[in-house]
């Protein structure tokens, strides 16, 4: 079992001798990041999060959460040709970081797919990572590193924090490709980061190239 804390939140990654996994959550659950279909109150004991719980016959490759009160966590999911490398997000949506693609707000107390990041065998579309981060509480950027050696991020963007290219600055509901300096999606991918200080943060690859 796995855990990822959080700011008066927490889930944990449980694994069982089948081989499925489990996603478990309490705490905080203010924007429904406890992923149990409900948004408000608290919960003080650990429960399954709705579809990725012990009776569900699921594997997860990656799960993050967001560190503050604000609470969204992502899976990628793994097992089939359909869903291998699909992302799924629940709790809160602010700046867009469910990655829903219509650009409304909306909390959402069930995990639901990310845009893009569908899997379904398309390498531009499969996650083998992810990160996710901000300078205030409020504030989230995501991104994931792809199958194809690329990465796509979406969220909170006030100082290009996605890599869009040029100056965009502008928060984006659906995952982007990180550009490089010469237009084109950034290749040889190997791992993100995100760092944060006071009201700034930034987003940082490294590549299999070694830079």
């Amino acid at each position: 079992t796995g855990g990822h804390t959080s700011t008066g939140w927490t889930c944990a990654l449980s694994n069982y001798s089948t081989g499925n996994q489990a996603v478990q959550c309490s705490g905080y659950n203010g924007y429904g990041q406890l992923g149990r279909g409900v948004i408000g109150g608290s919960q003080s004991s650990f429960a399954p999060v709705s579809g990725l719980g012990p009776g569900d016959n699921v594997k997860i490759k990656d799960l993050v959460v967001s560190d503050s009160e604000y609470g969204t966590a992502c899976v990628i999911m793994g097992g089939g040709v359909d869903t291998d490398g699909q992302v799924r997000c629940w709790g809160s949506d602010n700046n867009g970081a469910l990655g829903k693609g219509n650009g409304a707000v909306s909390h959402s107390a069930y995990p639901a797919g990310v845009v893009g990041l569908e899997g379904q065998n398309n390498l531009d579309k499969k996650a083998v990572s992810l990160v996710i981060g901000g300078a205030y509480s409020s504030q989230k950027t995501l991104c994931a590193v792809l199958e194809s050696g690329k990465a796509k991020c979406w969220g909170y963007n006030g100082q290009g924090q996605l890599g869009a290219g040029g100056t965009d600055t502008t928060d984006r509901s659906a995952p982007v490709f990180v550009q490089a300096d010469d237009g084109q999606p950034l290749s040889n991918v190997r791992n993100l980061a995100i760092a944060h200080h006071h009201d700034q943060s930034s987003v940082c690859a490294v590549l299999t190239t070694g830079k």
